[in-house]
């Protein structure tokens, strides 16, 4: 099971919604995140180019499918997808990776 972050920005749509009605979007993003079989660690507002970052536990191919729904909403200006991995196994990739000659050496 992966540690995965989705990452997102909501829409005009989106933020007239929350506007009008209150923000609720850690509580419904719980219930879609479970739903998909993800395990929901935590649902943070943040400042910069991104409106959000949710954690959670489980498969690559589980969270995609939750970030395609949230863009194919109409919701999200975007919705992405980012998977944690181990730093020695990037280490390892980097030794075997070292070994490689470029097409132009």
């Amino acid at each position: 099971m992966a540690k995965l972050f989705l990452v997102g920005s909501y829409s005009q749509k989106g933020l007239k919604a929350i506007v009008g009605s209150g923000f609720d979007r850690h509580i419904k993003t719980r219930k879609a995140v479970e739903a998909m079989g993800l395990k929901f660690i935590s649902y943070d507002i943040v400042r910069g180019k991104y409106d959000f970052v949710v954690t959670v536990e489980g498969e690559w191919e589980q969270a995609v499918g939750l970030a395609a729904a949230a863009n194919a909403s109409g919701d999200m200006d975007e919705a992405l997808v980012l998977e944690c991995f181990s730093i020695d196994a990037f280490n390892e990739s980097l030794g075997k990776a070292g070994a490689w000659t470029p097409p132009s050496g």
